[in-house]
């Protein structure tokens, strides 16, 4: 995130879908005092492989979306082959 004022502290909601469109996994982060943050999302998938859609929308109120951006991950078949 890039810098922001003390008194604005930004929300984050990310959202990850998968080939179907369906949602297998979010996050979200209320009031964030940092701009550097590192988050980890599980997917609620037994086999998780395929295109994978992550959406981050960052918001000062929940009415007003201020940036939001989007990346594709794909997994492999069997990703515990090595």
């Amino acid at each position: 995130m890039t810098p922001f004022a003390p008194v604005d502290r930004p929300n984050l909601e990310i959202t990850v879908r998968n080939e179907n469109g369906e949602i297998v996994g979010s996050l979200s982060v209320i009031e964030s005092v940092q701009r550097k943050l590192s988050l980890t999302t599980h997917l609620r998938e037994p086999q998780p492989q395929g295109r994978y859609e992550f959406t981050a929308e960052l918001f000062y109120s929940p009415e007003a979306v201020q940036d939001s951006a989007s990346a594709s991950l794909v997994l492999p078949q069997d990703i515990s082959a090595g």
